[in-house]
């Protein structure tokens, strides 16, 4: 499983896209998550089970299907707020796969995004 790109750079208000890819040919995924990490926390942005509709719209974030079975491709876009800030942010977005086979372990990838600050 990887996610793409692994490092990209983003402005206060614009949005950023991210997707994951993973290969479970040999598995059935029951949840896919994408967390939103920064220096003090982690979030959910979503999850995504395996019935969802192709497009999806949660928490602002906009995630797009594009295969679900031995291939899975999603493609997240998710919009960077206005940080109210002068200080450049670095966040970490992650892809996490959960299996039906619980002996499975969980798969996961990390991107980052480094956020300019406001130039006053």
């Amino acid at each position: 499983m990887n996610v793409e790109p692994t490092f990209q750079a983003g402005l206060q208000e614009s949005t950023i896209k991210m997707t994951c890819h993973a290969n479970i040919s040999n598995y059935k995924w029951k949840a896919i998550h994408l967390e939103y990490k920064n220096e003090s926390t982690t979030i959910t942005l979503m999850s995504i089970l395996p019935t969802y509709p192709n497009l999806i719209s949660e928490n602002d974030v906009n995630a797009t299907i594009s295969s679900r079975n031995e291939i899975v491709n999603i493609t997240f876009a998710i919009p960077i707020p206005e940080m109210m800030t002068d200080c450049t942010k670095t966040l970490e977005f992650s892809c996490i796969f959960l299996f039906q086979d619980e002996t499975v372990e969980i798969s996961n990838d990390t991107g980052t995004v480094i956020i300019k600050g406001n130039e006053f």
